[in-house]
């Protein structure tokens, strides 16, 4: 009830005309969520790495409806996944007027494969990450043996256009070739040995055939290729569905066919046209002589990617049918980059010009590379315009191949939406589906959360203090209570680089490990994004494979000969610790002649009491004056608080018995302290020569590691001009330049300096930027290094 009625709101918005027998319902702006959204872009330096290299990449993240840079102050994620699903790779970056640059190092020991590279905002999660960015990349890694991948069999995938085949109608059918080259013929036949129809590809491995299908019957498609001949099935024919195909895609108006199966004959089904977040228009009919026909104008909607969406009265999404409209006053403006040829190993400076389109100076947020074609391949030039525009709302992973083909020939883009979904199941996906999160975005805090139980009872730990220590550049130390049903919250000062994170429930028997530690969901599950069963992460393309492995002797020349002289950012913060001010600290270094803590506390800490309590000694502080004589002035009733490495321990004996050799620094807070709503009566802090005893310890407690704030410690641009000189080792740079946040003003000369390597041959100089209105500028050129 809860979701009709919200949808009854919406439907109040609208007014009625009578289209063709249809009734049609059109949207005033009317979206299914006021939540905001936003769009994520990548470009990467290159398309294919080395393992032990790095990936260097800058961001741009516009509003989802405007496609204005965001302002929202959004964090970026950046993540790469291997084909088990797990996350390999993380970082987190801050965005400044939508737009960022970063670096991930790929470790050496990266297996050769395909990974999952995935980056996201809080404001692009919504309906299962449409918006996040999503790319397929390649890493080689020249130390491994043998075969990378073996060689596979080709494959044919077939789309029906709808969804579905039904019986009784006219069906066309898309597919997708892998493996196969374009010179290839097939048939369609009949279980009954009757051919029904003939198939060819139409380009880069894609094509459509169309046949009318007998519920009875099933087919299939043999082809012929190198001289065998392959069988592969065609979805089964259905008489209970719906599937609904577009029959003049080149008229001013749609003519839009719903073919239906027999369950449906005499209901009511709706139609409704979805872009960009935003409903454009709806219809319902009633079914008749199974069938349904809709006239759409395409005036009617709006540019880049609408999707025809058919569903039934539970508002189950039944058929979905993509159209691209273009709109030609949206084109990225052009780049002109005036340079055809160069010397090898020389100084070169590039001028760069925009297109003019009005005198009013404008700023620009551009990244440029230069990089080698003999490792790249020249095709998968990726564009910005057409990635927010269309590829953005579609559920796809490496859309870069193809996008030459999708700007130059409208029949390849109507047989590749064939091909592809959106991914929605359900009309109410179309609203925010965002879920709560462990670690949430803000440019101010984290926030982890979640439950602690007992593993013995099942019983959530209730109105207990726990605390929570950030091990990083800059400590961090908090305390909270658990409510009723075991639940914490804590809310993390913002951090930069990798930081463990220790969670301890007070006062709990440390030599047990009972208590469970179940955080709420902080990683990306890539099952998230409904990818279809049918991506295989490890397959690489044979070519690529052979070409890396044949040239193996020039991919071990290629490196980063500038990565010794780079200078690393430094942090400036001396970290003594968690807490502002100590009473007192000492570094036992000096002092290994002292046997163990008793004897530390009686030379060194006079702010430290042993006392006995009971059957065992307990450690307790004295309190210092607050009126700057720094004099004792008795001892603090209750225990201190006492940490290990940032560990919270209750067992006195863990301190007292602990190797004096190990302990690095001793710190006494000697005054009441007050975190989060406890208070403790002074502090004793305790960091090791390893600074890890939370990890080798177990005191009932948890720790993981979490990514903070990725700090970028490149220079501006990798441009290599220092290394001129006789000295100067040999240079064969697979990317000659790249800059990731390059600034264009059109009130100025613009133009970038580089030097060229000691490689001859082709070169890819590519640009893309965005100014603050939105207005997308990108240019490519290809440019020939000579022998002088």
């Amino acid at each position: 009830m809860k979701i009709r009625y919200k949808h009854y709101l919406f439907f109040t918005m609208i007014w009625i005309l009578q289209v063709s027998n249809s009734e049609y319902i059109f949207a005033q702006s009317s979206t299914f969520s006021s939540q905001r959204e936003e769009k994520v872009f990548l470009q990467l330096d290159k398309s294919y790495y080395l393992s032990g290299t790095k990936l260097r990449y800058s961001v741009y993240v516009v509003d989802a409806k405007t496609h204005k840079p965001s302002n929202s102050g959004s964090l970026l994620d950046v993540k790469i996944f291997n084909s088990s699903s797990e996350e390999i790779i993380s970082q987190k970056l801050v965005l400044n007027r939508g737009t960022a640059e970063g670096r991930l190092e790929l470790n050496k020991s990266i297996a050769s494969g395909n990974y999952l590279l995935l980056a996201y905002t809080s404001n692009s999660v919504h309906s299962n990450y449409k918006y996040a960015f999503k790319q397929k990349i390649t890493i080689v890694n020249p130390r491994d043996e043998g075969s990378l991948a073996d060689q596979k069999e080709f494959d044919l995938e077939f789309y029906p256009e709808g969804g579905h085949i039904i019986g009784g109608h006219i069906n066309t059918v898309a597919f997708k070739a892998d493996y196969l080259n374009d010179d290839w013929t097939g048939i369609v036949i009949s279980n009954e040995g009757d051919t029904v129809s003939m198939i060819d590809p139409y380009k880069l491995g894609y094509g459509q055939f169309s046949f009318f299908a007998k519920e009875t019957l099933a087919y299939s498609v043999k082809i012929e290729h190198e001289r065998r001949v392959s069988t592969f099935e065609l979805p089964t024919v259905s008489s209970t569905k719906l599937t609904g195909r577009i029959v003049n895609i080149e008229s001013d108006t749609l003519v839009v066919v719903a073919n239906i199966g027999d369950n449906y004959a005499g209901d009511q089904l709706s139609m409704l046209v979805y872009n960009n977040g935003e409903v454009i228009l709806g219809a319902k009919q009633i079914v008749k002589a199974r069938r349904m026909i809709f006239n759409i104008p395409k005036s009617l909607m709006k540019s880049g990617l609408n999707s025809i969406l058919f569903y039934d009265e539970n508002q189950e999404i039944i058929s979905e049918r993509n159209y691209y409209k273009r709109n030609n006053n949206k084109a990225p403006r052009k780049v002109k980059i005036d340079v055809d040829k160069i010397s090898k190993n020389s100084e070169v400076f590039m001028p760069i010009e925009i297109e003019s389109f009005n005198s009013e100076p404008i700023d620009i947020d551009a990244s440029i590379s230069i990089k080698n074609l003999d490792y790249f391949d020249p095709l998968k030039f990726n564009d910005m315009n057409l990635y927010f525009d269309m590829f953005s709302a579609l559920n796809i992973l490496d859309p870069i191949g193809i996008i030459n083909q999708i700007n130059e020939d409208r029949s390849f883009t109507d047989i590749y939406l064939k091909t592809k979904s959106t991914g929605l199941n359900h009309i109410r996906q179309l609203g925010n589906q965002s879920e709560n999160r462990a670690i949430s975005d803000s440019r101010d805090y984290f926030m982890i959360s979640g439950r602690v139980t007992d593993n013995i009872s099942d019983q959530p730990i209730q109105d207990s203090v726990i605390y929570c220590s950030v091990l990083g550049q800059i400590p961090q130390f908090y305390a909270s209570r658990t409510d009723s049903d075991g639940r914490f919250v804590f809310q993390l000062r913002s951090f930069y680089g990798k930081s463990d994170i220790v969670l301890k429930v007070a006062n709990v028997d440390e030599n047990q490990d009972n208590l469970s530690y179940q955080l709420d969901r902080n990683e990306v599950n890539i099952n998230d994004f409904g990818f279809k069963d049918d991506f295989i992460f490890n397959s690489i393309k044979t070519v690529h494979y052979l070409r890396y492995h044949e040239e193996n002797k020039l991919i071990s020349r290629v490196y980063d000969p500038a990565s010794s002289n780079r200078q690393e950012m430094k942090d400036e913060i001396k970290v003594t610790g968690f807490f502002p001010n100590y009473s007192d600290s000492k570094d036992l270094i000096e002092y290994e002649y002292l046997e163990d803590f008793r004897q530390i506390s009686r030379e060194l800490l006079p702010g430290v009491a042993i006392k006995s309590v009971g059957s065992s000694d307990k450690i307790f502080l004295r309190e210092i004056d607050d009126t700057g004589r720094n004099s004792f002035i008795g001892r603090f009733e209750n225990e201190p608080l006492l940490l290990i490495d940032g560990l919270p321990v209750f067992d006195h004996t863990r301190i007292l018995n602990y190797s004096t050799a190990k302990i690095k620094i001793l710190s006494l807070v000697n005054k009441k302290y007050f975190i989060n709503g406890v208070f403790h009566d002074g502090i004793l802090e305790l960091s090791t020569l390893d600074s890890d005893y939370y990890k080798k310890n177990g005191t009932n407690h948890h720790w993981m590691s979490m990514q903070g704030f990725y700090q970028n410690t490149d220079k501006v641009s990798l441009n290599y001009t220092e290394i001129d000189g006789k000295d100067k080792l040999p240079d064969f740079r697979d990317v000659l330049y790249w800059n990731g946040s390059y600034k264009i003003a059109s009130d100025k000369k613009n133009g970038i300096k580089f030097h060229s390597s000691d490689d001859e041959g082709n070169f890819l100089i590519e640009l893309h930027g965005i100014d603050s209105s939105g207005k997308i500028y990108q240019g490519s050129r290809t440019i020939t290094i000579e022998d002088n």
